[in-house]
């Protein structure tokens, strides 16, 4: 989607917004009017109030307009141009109405209300187009407060000239002609600073928008297992577009004879215990740094250190690798109480380069690891059936260790496989416990 794009589909959601909350207001508005119109009419009958003819004609004004609105915007119609520039007109116009009137129908004219509250309203309007986004929009509703409110101080001026006022101060506040072009000039720059905060926020509203996308984007890439923290990263610093070689560690795990198990159990059974499996495990490689790259059947490929930097990968491949076993314990025993079949799982660990990147068709594509190194870890996991080892290393890794982790392995030579031409040096858990068996069903 391009910026445009995400501009306009944007806009269109804020106009339909903006459609639907003016509706309301407008129908508020208007209930609001005819309210006002009738207690007003009833004070100034019974006496309570007096000259509320100006005020009476105002209300019935805003009424009309509030009907206007309530019935374009049902219409759906607010969003074209003209019509929001012909609102805009008109609800900037509203605190003109009264002292417009008031020229024609009261003694003093207009002057009697160039300094009132209804000249306040004309904020309140421009403040309101805001709503709009739209900054041309905002900038012409200060103008035109601006313009008829100094064209209101022209039709006002006669009369303002015949206040004899005591203080030079008031008497400059009250009549002189740069004051009132100041609240004008004061009313556009408001129009204008409405449109560039609006203007402003749109921007800010798009940017929101483009990085909700981009995480979607992010999450159908690399599925519902990696971490949102990694997952936020790569959206903040625009990672995962693009192939990349980096130096990895990757972690194969296989269960063994699960072909076995398939051919024993319900299909719902095998898929019902593997997700068992699945979360257990891959909560253990994430709270360790790692990285769930993909299921294939039964077996899990990870990595270490691809998407972002770890202080020492290969101890943290290795500690998930431990953390794993000891959670297979724990699974197993719960297994063993519900009277299902224990696994038993091989891991191969291998340190390289690696070509990391999303790869696949334009339709689907999938965020994986290839090369070289991903080949001989996933040859160090077979070997395990093989060594009748629960884990093995090259020394790629082993290298890398702790001190206490290196402890915990022996070497067990170069080793053949599959695919390349000179020999593995691999180390193996060095053999302490049988924690590898499965539990027994009593």
């Amino acid at each position: 989607m391009t910026p445009q794009d995400r501009s306009q589909r944007l806009l269109e959601r804020i106009n339909k917004e903006v459609n639907l909350t003016f509706t309301k207001g407008a129908l508020v508005t208007l209930y609001l009017a005819v309210g006002a119109f009738f207690l007003v009419a009833t004070l100034d009958y019974l006496g309570n109030i007096t000259g509320m003819k100006v005020v009476l004609i105002w209300i019935v004004f805003c009424a009309i307009l509030s009907l206007a609105g309530y019935i374009l915007g049902k219409r759906e119609i607010i969003k074209s141009g003209w019509i929001q520039y012909s609102l805009v007109s008109a609800f900037v116009s509203t605190p003109s109405i009264p002292l417009l009137v008031a020229e024609f129908t009261i003694p003093w004219g207009t002057a009697s209300y160039i300094t009132g509250p209804p000249t306040y309203l004309y904020f309140v309007a421009i403040l309101l187009t805001g709503s709009y986004y739209n900054r041309r929009l905002s900038t012409f509703a200060g103008a035109l407060a601006g313009a008829e409110y100094f064209g209101l101080y022209l039709i006002a001026y006669p009369k303002l000239m015949q206040l004899e006022l005591p203080d030079p101060l008031m008497a400059q506040d009250m009549t002189a002609p740069m004051w009132y072009f100041l609240k004008a000039v004061m009313m556009l720059i408001a129009g204008m600073i409405i449109g560039f905060l609006s203007d402003n926020s749109l921007k800010q509203l798009e940017g929101f928008l483009k990085e909700e996308e981009e995480k979607e984007r992010i999450d159908r890439l690399f599925g519902q297992y990696v971490a949102p923290a990694i997952k936020d990263r790569i959206v903040a610093e625009q990672m995962g577009t693009k192939g990349e070689s980096k130096e990895v560690v990757v972690l194969f795990a296989d269960i063994r004879d699960f072909t076995g198990f398939c051919e024993t159990h319900q299909p719902q059974q095998v898929v019902d215990q593997l997700n068992e499996y699945f979360d257990a495990m891959v909560g253990v490689i994430t709270v360790s740094g790692g990285v769930v790259d993909k299921f294939i059947g039964d077996a899990i490929m990870a990595n270490f250190g691809g998407l972002y930097d770890l202080k020492n990968r290969c101890a943290a491949a290795f500690d998930a690798s431990q953390k794993m076993r000891d959670a297979l314990v724990k699974l197993n025993q719960f297994w063993a109480q519900q009277g299902k079949q224990q696994f038993r799982i091989g891991i191969g660990l291998h340190q390289g380069y690696v070509l990391q990147g999303p790869l696949g068709s334009q339709q689907r594509r999938e965020y994986t690891l290839i090369g070289d190194t991903v080949n001989i870890a996933a040859r160090l996991e077979s070997l395990t059936k093989e060594l009748k080892n629960p884990l093995l290393i090259s020394e790629e890794v082993y290298n890398d260790l702790t001190t206490a982790q290196r402890a915990q392995m022996e070497p067990l030579g170069s080793k053949q496989v599959k695919g390349k031409k000179d020999g593995v040096w691999i180390y193996g858990l060095k053999q302490t416990s049988t924690s590898e068996e499965p539990l027994k069903v009593s």
